[in-house]
């Protein structure tokens, strides 16, 4: 049996973003998005940190920032 897994899919994790953080913009996130997938991380994690920027109220450029610098926390 195979263990479970996410299937990566942007458009539906950018429709999260936006649903419970309207104030953020389709293209801020698409492009912090994909600067996390440059950086090599994996979508779970990709899911984990967006998840958690929208629930700690942070910014798209915190997750640019994570992708330029993955060991610093990121503090407002």
């Amino acid at each position: 049996m195979t263990a479970p897994q996410l299937v990566p899919n942007r458009p539906a994790l950018i429709e999260f973003v936006t649903k419970h953080r309207p104030d953020l913009h389709t293209p801020d996130i698409e492009g912090a998005l994909i600067a996390l997938e440059q950086a090599g991380w994996t979508w779970n994690r990709i899911v984990m940190a967006t998840a958690a920027m929208v629930c700690h109220l942070e910014e798209p450029r915190d997750l640019r920032e994570a992708a330029r610098n993955p060991l610093r926390k990121i503090t407002r």
